[in-house]
């Protein structure tokens, strides 16, 4: 809550710092670029709500703005810079970002992205595209080569070819027939560099998630036989006390089964064991396949002896999942989802009987069957363990049809993500 709220107020104070660089600049030299600023403020906003989507758009309403009213060099740079940033940062998109940034370099040669920005993913992009970075990025470098506390003064004797070339830079005439727009040291106008602050989670989009686990599930059952349920066993009904069905035992002759012509409504336990995989198609939808296998399941069909009834005890689910999250499947430290679907299999419980004296019966329950037929609804938490380990939790509703069961499942799962 404390990091939510942490990164909530950085986000507040890089769009009040934006409004007042902007409203501060009453210089005639800039009153042409109103616009572009104001779309760089927005674009600020949508990269700390990580909006990547919202950033684009932003950032193509700064560029158009700026060639439309021929703002200075410097100023399309620090849009192209901002551009670069979230290609790599938010689309995690390294030739979109060299790009960008190459583009800006172009506009202006002196231009680097600001010390909150450097992330290794960043500075890589930028050295690729042909940009230089001052040696060290801890904090801003001011245009004399000083620390933006050092105060004005001249420039120092030791100043590194970065930033002879800045000097250069801004010594020499702009590219279009305006006035250049202020160093980064005077005002910060030219892009709100240094008032753009990191995104709160800057976690890759991992496209693969492979997880397995167990659980139990609790199918709701109740009622009397062949009426509100059907055994999966089959055999010769007998009345004796308890009454019993399935195939005769070989060597005692025996029906091994206990079915109870009723059943007092309930939820019963079965315990299962699941695995799932998921392909995040964009970071907020994904589609899975998933298998539930439930060990205790019925064994015997009218045809062979001891071969398992139809997916008796296998349910395959195809199923799409919607983050809740505006970080979306994100390899971050935490993950919730709703996720729906389909699937074909059994759930079939058994349940424990016991006799008229209210003794459990020493035999086993025969297996409640339900339809092949199933749709599904649940909800899912994940937490990860760094960028490739997931622990996950699932809670599922379950109706299977047409011969009507209800279950619950919780599951508990461990994966990796892709």
């Amino acid at each position: 809550m404390s990091r939510a709220l942490g990164c909530g107020l950085a986000g507040a104070l890089v769009v009040a710092a934006v409004t007042t660089t902007v409203g501060a600049q009453g210089n005639p030299q800039s009153a042409g670029s109103d616009a572009t600023r104001e779309s760089l403020r927005r674009a600020t906003e949508a990269y700390q709500n990580l909006d990547a989507r919202a950033m684009d758009r932003e950032l193509a309403r700064a560029s158009a703005a700026c060639r439309r009213e021929h703002c200075a060099a410097s100023l399309l740079a620090r849009v192209l810079v901002l551009e670069g940033v979230g290609a790599v940062m938010l689309r995690h998109n390294a030739v979109r970002a060299q790009r960008a940034f190459r583009r800006a370099l172009e506009n202006d040669a002196s231009v680097v992205p600001d010390p909150l920005l450097l992330t290794p993913e960043v500075r890589e992009a930028f050295v690729a595209a042909g940009g230089q970075l001052p040696e060290s990025s801890d904090a801003p470098i001011a245009s004399n080569g000083s620390s933006p506390d050092a105060g004005p003064g001249p420039p120092s004797s030791e100043s590194t070819p970065s930033d002879s070339r800045a000097r250069q830079s801004n010594d020499s005439p702009p590219l279009r027939d305006t006035p250049r727009e202020p160093t980064r040291d005077s005002g910060r106008d030219a892009g709100t560099s240094s008032a753009i602050a990191r995104p709160r989670e800057s976690f890759a989009h991992p496209w693969v998630v492979l997880d397995v686990g167990m659980g139990a599930g609790f199918p709701y059952v109740g009622g009397s036989m062949n009426r509100d349920f059907r055994y999966a066993e089959f055999g010769q009904y007998a009345s004796n006390m308890p009454p019993s069905c399935g195939p005769l035992d070989e060597i005692t002759g025996e029906e091994p089964l206990v079915c109870p012509p009723s059943l007092s409504y309930g939820f019963s336990v079965v315990y299962i064991a699941a695995a799932n995989l998921r392909v995040n198609i964009v970071n907020r939808f994904g589609v899975a396949i998933g298998v539930r296998w439930q060990p205790d399941s019925a064994r015997s069909t009218p045809l062979a002896a001891g071969a398992r009834a139809t997916l008796s005890s296998v349910v395959l689910s195809l199923r799409a999942h919607i983050s809740l999250l505006p970080t979306g499947f994100s390899a971050g430290p935490f993950g919730l989802s709703i996720f729906g679907g389909t699937a074909v299999g059994q759930i079939q419980p058994a349940i424990p009987t016991t006799n008229s004296a209210g003794v459990p019966s020493s035999r086993p329950s025969a297996h409640v069957i339900s339809g092949l037929n199933n749709v599904h609804l649940g909800l899912r938490g994940e937490v990860g363990l760094g960028r490739w380990m997931v622990l996950a939790a699932e809670f599922t509703t379950q109706i299977q049809f047409p011969a009507f069961l209800f279950a619950l499942d919780t599951t508990a799962l461990i994966g990796c993500r892709l």
